[in-house]
C-alpha cells in the first residue's frame, strides 16, 4: 500500500500554481490537453532522473495515474531510468486527462525521506527541484506543447 501523497506545502505550490495559471491563459483551448500532458511529462522525467540510485528501486517506482493516486505495489528495481520514463510516458499519453487530476506518485515507503534530503545524491529532493525548474520554464515561455508532441 503506498504512502499518502507528499505534503505539497513543502513544494512551494503557490508559486507553481501561479506560474501554471499565467501560462495556461496564453494557451488556446484545444491545446490545453497537450499543455497539461507536457507539464506532467516534464515533472515525471525530472523526478525520475533526479531520484538517487542505490538499487534503482525508488527510481523505478514513479508512477502516473489519472483521477486518483494508485494502489499498486512497488515494481522491482531497475538500473535504467529510460524504461520507467517510457512506461509512464505511455501511460500519460494514452489517457484523457482533461478536467482530471494527474497524479505522479511513488509507492516506495522511504520516498518522503529521499524528497526531504536524506540522500547525499539528492539533498534538495527531486520533486521540489523539478517543480521550481518547471515554474521557471513557464515564466520563460518554454514550449510544453512541443515537448508533449515530441514525446508522443
Amino acid at each position: 500500500m503506498p504512502n499518502a501523497p507528499l505534503n505539497v506545502a513543502l513544494l512551494n505550490r503557490k508559486q507553481f500554481n501561479k506560474a501554471i495559471s499565467e501560462y495556461s491563459r496564453k494557451v488556446t483551448q484545444e491545446k490545453i490537453p497537450m499543455f497539461v500532458k507536457g507539464v506532467a511529462l516534464k515533472i515525471l522525467r525530472g523526478v525520475i532522473l533526479r531520484t538517487p540510485v542505490d538499487t534503482g528501486f525508488a527510481r523505478n517506482n514513479w508512477m502516473v495515474t489519472i483521477g486518483s493516486y494508485g494502489k499498486d505495489t512497488p515494481f522491482e528495481a531497475e538500473d535504467n531510468a529510460d524504461g520507467t520514463i517510457r512506461r509512464e510516458m505511455q501511460n500519460i499519453a494514452s489517457k484523457n486527462s482533461l478536467g482530471r487530476i494527474i497524479y505522479i506518485w511513488n509507492a516506495v515507503p522511504y520516498i518522503q525521506y529521499l524528497e526531504t534530503g536524506t540522500s547525499d545524491k539528492a539533498p534538495e529532493g527531486m520533486l521540489r527541484v523539478t517543480l521550481a525548474e518547471i515554474a521557471s520554464e513557464l515564466s520563460s515561455k518554454y514550449n510544453f506543447i512541443g515537448y508533449y508532441k515530441a514525446n508522443e
